[in-house]
């Protein structure tokens, strides 16, 4: 993501709060409303393409949760969808497997409750799809493991297709940071 790009969302993120006073208590539905403000002020494709991309000449996909909860709210999560089972097929059909990465640095059970559309929407869109994703896919790396993971575990797991869960690879906070500057150092 462009220097420039990140100082505009983080401007409008300033501003949000400056005009509304951050709440201590009941945040959701104020971090839903700043993510509306951001997500109205860009071209979704723009925000999805520094959500999650193809590393170059690569299998690999990566997911930058932190900046997708900049901007993710309900309205965006179809069109994110199609936009991330694109890429999948792209690699898929250039190298028949794929990788996914996930930087989920600052992940929380209440930011699961507010993106629990989201997976369901996802893995609706496999039940449809004329792919088999979870197949192709070689491994699902996910960084910056929430400590609370055991309790994500116990809600993710009865809708993750069971060869998914048997591809995860967990990496705690203090691993991660230096794998995801190798993975991306080229990107």
């Amino acid at each position: 993501m462009s220097v420039n790009f990140q100082k505009k969302i983080t401007q409008l993120q300033n501003n949000y709060y400056k005009d509304n006073t951050k709440c201590v208590l009941f945040k959701s539905n104020q971090k839903i409303d700043c993510a509306n403000t951001i997500s109205n002020a860009f071209n979704k494709n723009e925000l999805f393409s520094n959500t999650v991309y193809i590393l170059s000449n690569t299998n690999q996909l990566y997911f930058d949760y932190t900046f997708f909860k900049t901007y993710a709210t309900p309205p965006i999560f179809e069109s994110l969808v199609e936009y991330i089972y694109d890429l999948i097929k792209q690699t898929i059909k250039k190298y028949k497997t794929y990788d996914m990465h996930i930087n989920w640095n600052t992940y929380t059970i209440s930011a699961h409750d507010r993106y629990k559309e989201l997976y369901s929407l996802f893995l609706n869109r496999y039940d449809n799809c004329d792919f088999n994703f979870h197949d192709n896919l070689n491994n699902l790396y996910v960084y910056y493991t929430p400590n609370v993971i055991q309790v994500i575990s116990k809600l993710m797991a009865p809708i993750i297709h069971p060869v998914v869960l048997s591809k995860v690879t967990l990496f705690n906070k203090s691993e991660s940071e230096k794998l995801l500057n190798n993975l991306l150092k080229n990107k």
